[in-house]
């Protein structure tokens, strides 16, 4: 899969936390809203490794995406919707004390780098 970069606008940076001594990303309300992301949207969290482009290297990602088959929920309240996504999500990526930069493309869509 390849991601068209010059689509996503940067939104948010967030630091990647701990709950039980592992990884947690926290995101709720504007980081959420903003991405056209809502209290009881599914989603899917897709894994993109690092690749190289005409332009140069492009960072591994995690995407994402809003699905009405998606394999998680958005939790929280209607105006407080909360994606947390724990250790096993995050490891091919982040560990505890990571910043977490988070570009949107406003239709339920976010794409998470490591800073």
């Amino acid at each position: 899969m390849t991601l068209n970069h010059d689509t996503f606008e940067y939104e948010h940076e967030l630091n990647i936390g701990k709950n039980k001594g592992k990884a947690r990303l926290w995101m709720e309300k504007g980081v959420l809203t903003d991405s056209g992301i809502h209290h009881g949207d599914r989603f899917n969290v897709t894994y993109i490794d690092g690749y190289f482009t005409n332009i140069g290297y492009v960072k591994p990602v995690l995407l994402i995406e809003v699905n009405p088959n998606g394999k998680r929920k958005v939790s929280g309240k209607l105006d407080r919707p909360i994606i947390d996504m724990t250790a096993k999500t995050l490891q091919p990526l982040f560990e505890i004390g990571d910043r977490a930069r988070i570009y949107s493309k406003g239709e339920g869509v976010l794409r998470i780098t490591k800073i």
